[in-house]
Protein backbone atom coordinates (compact mmCIF):
# COMPACT_ATOMS: atom_id res chain seq x y z
CA UNK A 1 0.00 0.00 0.00
CA UNK A 2 1.39 3.42 -0.61
CA UNK A 3 2.38 5.75 2.06
CA UNK A 4 -0.03 8.36 1.09
CA UNK A 5 -2.75 5.94 1.49
CA UNK A 6 -1.78 3.91 4.38
CA UNK A 7 -1.52 7.63 6.09
CA UNK A 8 -4.57 8.74 5.22
CA UNK A 9 -6.54 5.65 6.58
CA UNK A 10 -4.44 6.08 9.82
CA UNK A 11 -5.74 9.77 9.96
CA UNK A 12 -9.03 8.76 9.57
CA UNK A 13 -9.38 5.79 11.08
CA UNK A 14 -7.08 7.26 14.16
CA UNK A 15 -5.84 3.88 14.72
CA UNK A 16 -2.49 2.29 13.27
CA UNK A 17 -3.06 -0.39 10.99
CA UNK A 18 -1.14 -2.84 14.18
CA UNK A 19 -0.33 -3.39 17.43
CA UNK A 20 2.58 -0.84 18.40
CA UNK A 21 4.24 -2.82 21.68
CA UNK A 22 6.87 -1.51 24.10
CA UNK A 23 9.39 -3.54 25.25
CA UNK A 24 8.90 -4.97 29.13
CA UNK A 25 11.35 -4.59 31.95
CA UNK A 26 13.32 -7.42 31.07
CA UNK A 27 13.28 -7.16 27.37
CA UNK A 28 14.60 -3.49 28.35
CA UNK A 29 17.47 -4.83 30.36
CA UNK A 30 18.48 -7.54 27.93
CA UNK A 31 18.81 -4.98 25.35
CA UNK A 32 21.53 -2.42 27.68
CA UNK A 33 22.99 -5.82 28.13
CA UNK A 34 23.84 -6.17 24.54
CA UNK A 35 24.42 -2.89 23.97
CA UNK A 36 27.49 -2.71 26.79
CA UNK A 37 28.30 -6.33 25.86
CA UNK A 38 27.58 -7.88 29.01
CA UNK A 39 25.62 -11.67 29.58
CA UNK A 40 26.49 -12.51 26.23
CA UNK A 41 26.67 -16.30 24.70
CA UNK A 42 27.89 -18.18 21.54
CA UNK A 43 24.79 -20.09 19.68
CA UNK A 44 25.51 -22.12 16.73
CA UNK A 45 23.16 -21.87 14.31
CA UNK A 46 21.36 -25.64 15.21
CA UNK A 47 21.28 -24.35 18.92
CA UNK A 48 19.48 -21.28 17.77
CA UNK A 49 17.00 -23.26 15.42
CA UNK A 50 16.19 -25.44 18.05
CA UNK A 51 15.41 -22.33 20.85
CA UNK A 52 12.97 -20.67 18.52
CA UNK A 53 11.27 -23.92 17.66
CA UNK A 54 10.40 -24.92 21.04
CA UNK A 55 9.21 -21.27 21.69
CA UNK A 56 7.46 -20.63 19.07
CA UNK A 57 5.41 -24.11 19.45
CA UNK A 58 4.48 -22.89 23.20
CA UNK A 59 2.49 -19.40 21.70
CA UNK A 60 -1.15 -20.43 21.24
CA UNK A 61 -2.86 -16.70 20.98
CA UNK A 62 -3.58 -15.02 17.89
CA UNK A 63 -1.67 -11.73 16.98
CA UNK A 64 -2.38 -8.42 14.68
CA UNK A 65 -0.33 -8.41 11.62
CA UNK A 66 2.89 -6.29 12.36
CA UNK A 67 3.95 -3.08 10.31
CA UNK A 68 5.72 -3.05 7.39
CA UNK A 69 7.30 0.11 6.18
Amino acid sequence: MPAKIQTGLIVVKQDLPCDVLLPNDESKAAMLDVRAKNNLETLSLEQLQRDIATKSSAVTHAVRPSCKG
